[in-house]
């Protein structure tokens, strides 16, 4: 493959402007997708927990439709509103994520919204050992009255485990339940993605 990227992040820059990125990587784009100013068509576009987070998801897929060959493919990873967790674990739901996250997509609503942008689904998948797992993990602790997504922040380093009482008690509370909560999160997220009802889906599209 040769890839080509798009990020608007400063981050983003700092890599390139670094040469970190893979070698594969021909060119980066340093826009919002309907901003991009090319001729270059693509066989594949990927978005891997970023279609939520879009302010205008309608314009983005007309631009996909400009840049994307005949016949092309998107692959979007998305957090599943129709999810059980999503039932079950309600605004304590990780990837629930407001105002992060702008819209929520269901299998049903993601396929009606592609159709009528002129892509066929082609398949749907429940399983991600990447966001599953992890999402249901992280849920439990919420549900369970922890601070929201402690144990997420603390690996993000978005806070330290020794800052204040309270955070060293969800830490030392986080380890005393972690041997009953890890094999629960796993057991959930296995019977939840055979259900079809995955805490992500990952969508395959083509362009037609």
């Amino acid at each position: 493959w040769k890839s080509y990227g798009c990020d608007v992040s400063e981050e983003s820059k700092k890599c390139w402007e670094q040469d970190s990125f893979h070698p594969n990587v021909q060119r980066f784009f340093f826009a919002e997708m309907p901003n991009i100013k090319t001729k270059q068509q693509f066989d594949c576009i990927t978005y891997w927990q970023v279609f939520e987070h879009l302010a205008d998801p309608v314009t983005e897929l007309d631009a996909l439709k400009r840049i994307l060959k005949k016949d092309g493919h998107i692959l979007l990873s998305i957090p599943n509103q129709g999810s059980a967790s999503r039932a079950l674990f309600g605004r304590t739901w990780f990837h629930l994520d407001v105002p992060r996250h702008l819209f929520f997509f269901s299998p049903s609503s993601i396929t009606r919204l592609l159709n009528r942008h002129s892509f066929r689904v082609t398949k749907i998948s429940h399983w991600s050992l990447e966001y599953n797992p992890f999402g249901v993990f992280q849920s439990i602790y919420n549900r369970l009255g922890f601070r929201h997504n402690f144990f997420y922040d603390l690996l993000r380093k978005r806070v330290r485990a020794t800052e204040s009482i309270s955070t060293i008690g969800y830490a030392v509370g986080t380890l005393i339940l972690l041997p009953l909560v890890l094999p629960l999160s796993l057991i959930l997220t296995l019977l939840f993605s055979l259900a079809g009802r995955g805490d992500t889906i990952l969508v395959w599209a083509e362009k037609v």
